[in-house]
């Protein structure tokens, strides 16, 4: 399930050029849905896309989150795959990953996927004396309906989405509630995200910072 964090993403093309190339691979009992929020006139959306109440832009990414674990827990969902709009999938090897074992599944932070992490080094705010171990967003991870059900009620506590994810799952991991796994490879195999595999070809003029064409050529190439 795709989260499309800018209105510009929509309009830009970044949902069509999903459904032209990853996105139309998964078989008919996988279901591709884009969330997108305030902003977007709900008369115009397409069928796989799907309003929620709320801010679109990246402050507000938890709390889109958090509507996207409450749409998969109505909809009766047993897992959901999260990623960004600039996330490139291979979807059969996403679906021969072994996620169906765990929880909480992608590429964690750090080694070990129970592993608290202290003096953590945040980009824009600094250091943060200790955060749970959280799954990279960028690249993207699987919740179960069990993780899914913590989510949805989730008080998000960071500017990033995943953070506050691996936060609100963290003391239950820790518990031994939740499974999870980081499994090797995945990123750079199963998935990749464009702040990591980019070239500077793609980037526009206007620093917004991803061209939906690179979603097409790495289509072509068969990955990034």
């Amino acid at each position: 399930m795709p989260n499309s964090p800018k209105i510009l993403d929509r309009l830009a093309g970044c949902h069509t050029a999903i459904r032209e190339t990853w996105g139309k691979d998964f078989p008919s009992n996988v279901d591709v849905r884009f969330f997108v929020g305030h902003g977007h006139g709900a008369s115009d959306l397409l069928p796989d896309e799907i309003a929620v109440d709320t801010p679109d832009d990246l402050i507000a990414l938890p709390l889109k989150v958090r509507e996207i674990a409450k749409h998969s827990g109505a909809n009766g969902y047993d897992y959901t795959f999260l990623c960004d709009v600039d996330t490139f999938v291979i979807p059969s090897r996403l679906l021969a990953s072994g996620f169906e074992g765990y929880d909480y599944f992608g590429r964690f932070m750090v080694d070990g996927p129970a592993t608290p992490i202290r003096n953590f080094q945040d980009g824009r705010i600094g250091i943060i004396p200790f955060v749970w171990n959280y799954c990279s967003g960028g690249v993207g991870y699987f919740l179960s309906k069990r993780a899914a059900e913590l989510i949805a009620k989730m008080v998000p506590v960071h500017y990033a989405e995943d953070f506050s994810v691996g936060h609100a799952l963290g003391p239950s991991i820790q518990a031994g509630k939740l499974t999870v796994e980081y499994p090797k490879p995945f990123d750079g195999y199963v998935a990749w995200h464009y702040g990591v595999w980019s070239r500077s070809k793609y980037v526009w003029p206007d620093s917004v910072g991803f061209e939906p064409q690179w979603m097409y050529d790495s289509y072509a190439k068969g990955q990034p």
